[in-house]
């Protein structure tokens, strides 16, 4: 009787929090998201005559030399190619760090770098899983290449092409180089974008499901209390845990296409719904009465209370950003649903991290300590 309605408090709780603090999150969202391009006159001798990939100032700064104009003309900007004096130099990255690096390096200058028609702008899929998990320092790009990397998109979101950076199946590159060498660039990475759907690979897929039933069904007894297992739904967590932090295991890939694992996780937040109806529709109906108004009200007041005062705790002294905040709240609950909340306004991947980084030790916690006590119980004879 008191899960549906603690259930329906969560839900207009973030909704409303959600609602109300929009602005914020908006705000926090594009200072994390949005990549600034600043055009500087290079001055500073301590930088001429270097490769680009030998200046660790700009790897320090996580600012990417996009661009190069040199006697009215426009050059990508690889890791082989050497600064001098007097050249305009396009620099990627935040707002902050390219105002930092383009202060040292001379002054600030106003160029447009759009009018060689000799040179492209792409951006490109990555889909060759060959390349997935690894480094663009270790893929050597811009010196394979000659093209210049400006930034990667991922799940809606703008990254700086560091050196340390690793690709992930899905990414968007956005490259700048001739027609030749992007060609060449698409056929090591993968597609250009919105050229092809992105495909799901199956194997992948029925690899994790596999390893998650494998990881579900093992039995630990415990002596005095009996056996104790994950279930499936602990073996799809760890599943996802293991396939998730590396990337790639031989040829299975723990990436897959946005759209699709979106149309999963809404089919199975459908499916939850409809079993919770399933389970609770005909005893709601006839329980109605004064005794479950007091068990409606202790619900929404034991799930909404805690929520409000870790809410309060974590972004208004600890310091962490709204989204975020209500990441780790859900996670922490393993309250799947308000995620999706969530991702109606940040659509980023920061409240899916701080989520993730709670919710496989709240599952495992929620199950070992339900089996537990369970076991306990029977163990002393309080249930049969």
């Amino acid at each position: 009787m008191a899960y549906p309605f603690g259930l329906l408090g969560v839900i207009l709780f973030i909704t409303l929090a959600v609602k109300l603090l929009r602005p914020t999150m908006e705000a926090e969202l594009r200072g994390r998201t949005q990549l600034h391009t600043g055009v500087y006159k290079l001055q500073n001798e301590e930088f001429a005559g270097k490769l680009i990939r030998d200046i660790d100032f700009f790897q320090d700064h996580n600012v990417v030399v996009s661009g190069i104009l040199r006697d009215l003309n426009m050059r990508t900007a690889s890791g082989s190619t050497v600064l001098l004096p007097g050249d305009i130099v396009r620099l990627e990255g935040m707002a902050e760090d390219v105002n930092k690096v383009g202060s040292t390096l001379g002054v600030e200058v106003q160029e447009s770098f759009d009018e060689n028609a000799e040179l492209d702008t792409r951006s490109i899929v990555v889909e060759n899983t060959s390349v997935v998990n690894r480094s663009l320092g270790d893929l050597d790009i811009r010196l394979r290449y000659n093209v210049s990397l400006t930034r990667i998109m991922r799940a809606g979101v703008e990254f700086v092409p560091r050196q340390d950076l690793a690709l992930e199946y899905g990414d968007v590159v956005v490259a700048v180089g001739t027609p030749y060498q992007l060609d060449q660039l698409e056929l090591f990475l993968g597609h250009e974008h919105h050229t092809v759907q992105r495909r799901v690979d199956i194997g992948s897929l029925a690899a994790t499901l596999f390893l998650a039933f494998a990881i579900g069904g093992i039995i630990i007894p415990l002596p005095g209390l009996g056996p104790f297992s994950l279930g499936l739904a602990g073996g799809a967590l760890v599943a996802g845990l293991v396939f998730g932090h590396f990337g790639r295991i031989g040829n299975f890939i723990g990436r897959f296409p946005r759209n699709a694992t979106a149309v999963l996780r809404e089919l199975g937040l459908a499916l939850f719904f409809v079993q919770v109806g399933f389970d609770t529709g005909q005893s709601f109906v006839e329980s109605l009465d004064y005794q479950a108004i007091y068990y409606a009200f202790y619900a929404v007041l034991f799930a909404v209370v805690p929520m409000l005062a870790s809410f309060l705790f974590g972004h208004y002294v600890m310091k962490i950003p709204v989204s975020e905040c209500f990441g780790v709240i859900c996670g922490g609950m393993t309250f799947t649903p308000g995620l999706d909340i969530i991702r109606q306004t940040d659509n980023s991947d920061h409240p899916v991290v701080a989520y993730s980084s709670v919710y496989p030790v709240a599952v495992i916690l929620v199950i070992a300590l339900v089996q537990g006590m369970y076991l306990a119980l029977v163990t002393l004879g309080a249930v049969e």
